[in-house]
């Protein structure tokens, strides 16, 4: 497994008075992870033409129903719904 680690720094200084500067920095590292199954899918993140599945799992038990209502919830997200139409519990008459 190869691992790539980009890391940008940004440092800000502003002059506030001749004796006073206010320094901000802001610092970013990204890490990214080249796995066999990386290499494998890497076709279906740049390819425009590309199509993604999106398989949302649900459980009928009451006990999971908090753990299923968030599972649709970011399956709806995923699927670029701005609102997503899952009953919310307490809600149903």
């Amino acid at each position: 497994m190869v691992r790539l680690t980009l890391t940008l720094t940004l440092t800000l200084t502003l002059t506030l008075t001749r004796t006073r500067t206010l320094t901000l920095t802001l610092a970013l590292t990204l890490t990214l992870t080249l796995s066999p199954l990386t290499k494998v899918l890497k076709a279906s993140f740049v390819d425009p033409d590309a199509q993604t599945l999106v398989l949302a799992t649900v459980s009928p038990a009451a006990k999971d129903t908090e753990h299923s209502l968030n599972t649709l919830r970011h399956a709806c997200i995923m699927d670029g719904q701005q609102r997503c139409l899952v009953i919310e519990l307490g809600q149903v008459q």
